[in-house]
């Protein structure tokens, strides 16, 4: 009898070690669809741009993914407790703020940060020539980059944060602040909306462009490598500029169906 349970035991340990640990440390072969955060508004152009070019990638790779809008904040709070499997677009410093996070080395695209003004003569270049003018300036809340170099450059007391750069277009357009700071894309494409387009915002130069990149939870670094390479793919066989120009497209169709 003791040999029988002997024997059953040795049997359901091998049985362990060829079933379940090979699975343990191949769970993203398995794992049916990866959540992502992204912070831009999935209609947008950015989200639109973004969620297209990874629904593509996936595909290629024979998985599922899908993106959950969230505000910067709360996306970081989310990452940071592994509450989602990763982001699809934040600077390369990222990762610093978060060990926890692996980056996709091939950026997806590259973005512009510039300032906002209403009706004020001010021209900028860089982060630091936005500090050489006494002005109150206003920027999303939870973006660790924006923050950094805002703060190298302005006085505490005349920077604040919002939720949601629309947020900041408002407080722009009434006169509460002087300077809002986003992604151009993203606020040239609200300053010509029907919300925006006779609030007397213009840029008023770029601040910095950079490339960003997806990240993912640690756990998942063989998928980083297969993105990274199926990012270049998408770029070398044209499919990132395919997506774009409809995208465009798409954009364009409806601003004209709203004038």
């Amino acid at each position: 009898m003791k040999t029988y349970r002997s024997i059953l035991s040795l049997v359901n340990h091998l049985l362990f070690i060829v079933l379940v640990i090979p699975s343990l440390g191949n769970a993203e072969l398995t794992k049916d669809t990866y959540r992502l955060a992204i912070t831009r508004k999935l209609d947008s152009v950015e989200g639109m741009l973004l969620l297209q070019a990874y629904t593509e990638a996936f595909r290629r790779l024979n998985k599922k993914v899908e993106l959950v809008f969230l505000p910067e904040a709360r996306a970081n709070h989310y990452l940071k407790h592994a509450d989602i499997d990763g982001d699809v677009a934040r600077v390369a410093k990222f990762a610093d703020y978060f060990p926890n996070l692996i980056r996709i080395e091939e950026p997806l695209r590259k973005i512009e940060y510039a300032a906002y003004v209403k009706y004020l003569q001010v021209q900028v270049k860089n982060w630091e020539s936005l500090g050489e003018y006494e002005l109150r300036v206003e920027f999303m809340r939870g973006s660790k980059f924006r923050e950094e170099k805002l703060q190298a450059f302005i006085d505490p007391e005349r920077l604040t944060q919002v939720n949601h750069w629309t947020q900041g277009l408002k407080r722009l357009e009434v006169g509460r602040i002087d300077v809002f700071v986003g992604v151009k894309r993203t606020i040239d494409q609200a300053l010509l909306s029907e919300k925006f387009r006779e609030s007397g915002i213009v840029s008023a130069g770029v601040l910095e462009q950079i490339a960003i990149h997806g990240f993912l939870q640690r756990h998942h670094s063989s998928l980083a490598e297969q993105l990274s390479a199926t990012f270049r793919e998408m770029k070398r066989d044209g499919t990132i500029d395919e997506i774009e120009m409809k995208v465009m497209t798409k954009v364009r169709e409806r601003r004209s169906r709203t004038q």
